[in-house]
């Protein structure tokens, strides 16, 4: 079970990065991988797929002989995918996720809203300086607020 989670989390990992570079200019966050994918999206899949298949099966012949060790170092492969994986999206592109935005109890697409701002800056350091209602900022976020 560890095994699959781990090469979806892979291919997630894989549709995402050449999704975001080639439609939202991500960048690849590891220094190996960018070269491969300097040489274009073939190459990058295929060592992407490569240097995720072989520790997957390393990890399942390793499950025959020690079987609880495997379980727990699968898990940790996976906690650190996903640490890696979410560090490497937040610090390096975090202009994919400031698309989404929370307003109220609501999680709102930004290319919902109008072109134009609705109050100018002025207006607003004035709203915000009076400690009003109004004067609520808007955080990004990807977890709507109860």
């Amino acid at each position: 079970m560890e095994s699959i989670l781990l090469f979806v989390i892979g291919l997630a990992d894989l549709f995402t990065t050449l999704n975001w570079v080639n439609n939202q200019g991500a960048q690849e966050a590891n220094p190996i991988f960018r070269f491969y994918l300097s040489m274009g999206p073939i190459w990058f899949s295929a060592m992407k797929l490569i240097c995720l298949i072989a520790p997957i099966f390393l990890l399942e012949w390793a499950a025959r002989r020690r079987p609880c060790f495997t379980r727990w170092a699968s898990r940790c492969a996976i906690l650190c995918y996903m640490g890696m994986y979410t560090v490497g999206v937040l610090r390096l592109n975090p202009h994919l996720l400031s698309n989404l935005i929370v307003t109220g109890d609501e999680l709102v697409d930004e290319r919902m809203l109008p072109d134009q701002p609705l109050i100018s800056m002025d207006e607003f350091e004035q709203m915000r300086g009076r400690g009003t209602e109004e004067s609520r900022v808007v955080i990004p976020t990807l977890l709507p607020h109860e």
